[in-house]
């Protein structure tokens, strides 16, 4: 059940803390707190009873299983480089996060400008882009890490494109600090974007993950699909 309340929690939370600081503040900006209860019973009526009638459903399915005989003794893996561990998911990211950098500066511009934005079509262009990118980071990092003799290669294919959240939350803090000049930027609005920018963040890194993870996934079952193990 952990995945009806880990990334609903966090997002419910950080909309708490910003709504409260509203409220200390006497600013209009707040949501209602009726609107706030009914996000509540949205989340624990509905999309809590949904993920674990799903949960049900899949625990009833046939498991997705290797296509690959596979000895269940893990074996020794050698030493490996330190550059193939943080360094390298976090490197990584930045790979997505360059094919994003342009767009994602006219869509701040449009979120914190009250600009108009209008470029859709393009923005899904560079979506798909991104997709791929990411499914092709995930997979490279996967395909090191094997060659490696490393066989725990599952959170590296979920973090190495995921890390991209990273970037993109620190780009933000570099856009609000070129643009603290803006009329009405305070202390309070600095808070706020950033929380806003946190959740942002927080999304897109669970969102191009589990992209990369799908495609590493795919990429090891294919790969050693022809094995055979005597």
């Amino acid at each position: 059940m952990g995945t009806a309340f880990i990334v609903p929690g966090f997002v419910f939370s950080v909309m708490f803390v910003i709504n409260l600081l509203f409220w200390i503040t006497g600013s209009i900006g707040g949501t209602p707190v009726p609107a706030l209860f009914i996000l509540l019973l949205l989340w624990f009526c509905i999309s809590v009873p949904l993920c674990y009638i799903g949960a049900q459903i899949g625990s009833r399915r046939k498991r997705v299983e290797p296509t690959s005989k596979y000895s269940s003794i893990p074996r020794e893996i050698p030493d490996q480089s330190i550059l193939f561990g943080k360094p390298l998911c976090i490197a990584s990211g930045a790979l997505p996060f360059g094919v994003m950098s342009v767009e994602l500066l006219f869509i701040l511009s449009s979120l914190w400008h009250s600009e108009i934005y209008a470029m859709f079509g393009f923005i899904f262009f560079v979506f798909l882009i991104v997709l791929m990118v990411s499914a092709e980071t995930s997979i490279v990092v996967t395909y090191v890490k094997l060659i490696n003799e490393d066989h725990r290669w599952w959170w590296y294919a979920f973090l190495s494109p995921g890390t991209v959240g990273l970037y993109v939350f620190l780009y933000s803090l570099l856009y609000l600090f070129m643009n603290h000049t803006l009329d009405g930027m305070n202390l309070l609005s600095d808070i706020i974007v950033m929380s806003y920018m946190g959740i942002i963040s927080v999304l897109l890194s669970v969102m191009i993950g589990s992209i990369g993870f799908l495609a590493s996934f795919c990429f090891v079952n294919v790969i050693f699909s022809g094995l055979r193990v005597d």
